[in-house]
Order: C-alpha cells, then sequence, then structure tokens
C-alpha cells in the first residue's frame, strides 16, 4: 500500500446547509390552507432563491401570503415561513389581502416617519421594543417580530438602510426615500 500524495487527498463538498419544502407540497398547503395558516417553506442559514423560495415569494407578489422569518431550533438558522393571508390569486380591492396590504404600507410610513424625525433630530434610531410600541403593535415578542418586519420591507424596497453598531447598540438607519430627512442617519449612540 502506497501513501496518499498530497494531490491525491479525496475532495470534500459540503452540501447544501439548509432544507427546503418540496413546491408541490408547498402548493398542496395553499390550496387547503385557511387564513391565518402558517408554512415553514425552509430552515437554513441564509435564503437562496431554491424553488420553495422562489414561489413562496411569488405567492406574497400575489397577495396570498406574508413572509416572515423565526430563529430555529438549529443553531444558526432561521426558519422561513408563509402564513396564508387571502383565498383569491389576486388582491381584489376590498379584499382580506387588499386591507392587508394596506395596513403594511401605513404601518411602514408610520415606521419612516419615526425614523426621518430621529434622524433629523440626531437621535438613536429605537429599539424593536420601542418601534412597536409607537406603532400601537402588541407586545412583547410579537410586536417586536412586527417591527422587524416592517424594517426589513423598508430595506428591501430600498427607503432606508441599516447598520448594525454591534450587540446591544441602537442600529443607524439611513434615509433614502426621498423627502425630510433624506441621506441623514440616526445616531448610533443611545440618547
Amino acid at each position: 500500500m502506497t501513501a496518499l500524495d498530497r494531490d491525491d487527498v479525496p475532495g470534500f463538498s459540503i452540501g447544501p446547509l439548509g432544507t427546503y419544502a418540496d413546491p408541490r407540497e408547498m402548493r398542496a398547503w395553499l390550496e387547503a390552507a385557511g387564513q391565518g395558516d402558517a408554512i415553514a417553506y425552509a430552515t437554513t442559514p441564509v435564503l437562496g432563491d431554491q424553488p420553495s423560495a422562489m414561489l413562496a415569494r411569488e405567492w406574497q407578489a400575489q397577495g396570498l401570503v406574508e413572509l416572515f422569518q423565526r430563529r430555529a431550533v438549529r443553531a444558526h438558522c432561521f426558519d422561513y415561513c408563509a402564513r396564508r393571508i387571502s383565498g383569491t390569486a389576486t388582491a381584489q380591492p376590498g379584499s382580506d389581502a387588499s386591507a392587508s396590504a394596506a395596513h403594511t404600507r401605513e404601518q411602514m410610513g408610520a415606521l419612516l416617519r419615526i425614523l426621518r424625525r430621529c434622524a433629523v433630530r440626531g437621535k438613536a434610531c429605537p429599539s424593536l421594543a420601542k418601534t412597536a410600541r409607537e406603532l400601537g403593535l402588541a407586545s412583547g415578542p410579537r410586536g417586536r417580530r412586527r417591527a422587524q418586519y416592517l424594517f426589513d420591507r423598508l430595506v428591501a424596497e430600498k427607503r432606508i438602510s441599516v447598520t448594525g453598531c454591534g450587540r446591544n447598540a441602537p442600529r443607524v438607519v439611513t434615509i433614502l426615500a426621498a423627502g425630510k430627512g433624506r441621506g441623514q442617519s440616526t445616531s448610533g449612540e443611545a440618547k
């Protein structure tokens, strides 16, 4: 038996670090789901362009689901979830999906106004708990998750940019949307 040469070392590849739902099973879930029902379509550290993720985004664009994430039991992973918000394929004016989307837009506008005020005054960005209180959201983890969702939507729409300042330090938000405070940032120090 000969010793392995450095070039003869077998190669290793790391497989997918996440698990994803089968799009066929997701479609079956959507057909049977009632308003408020939720499904975890992926558990992974970072959501990529897997078929299940693309399908979930498509449903969100159609107004069928609201996407959210929560920390998974598995270390360093998140559960990416979809919650059924409508029973129709397109959001008709006056429908539940249309009302839900309008409510989310209203909350995003209110959050942007809070962030503009903080940026103009040079104040620290409010915590998720304080943001939830100011927006009249539920208290506790549910309100903080909704506040985080609203922050994420504003970032996704490129209306704000967010940088963290480390653990337990306030985030710094830069206003990108046109209007008062554009280009200004909240303070990175709690005042």
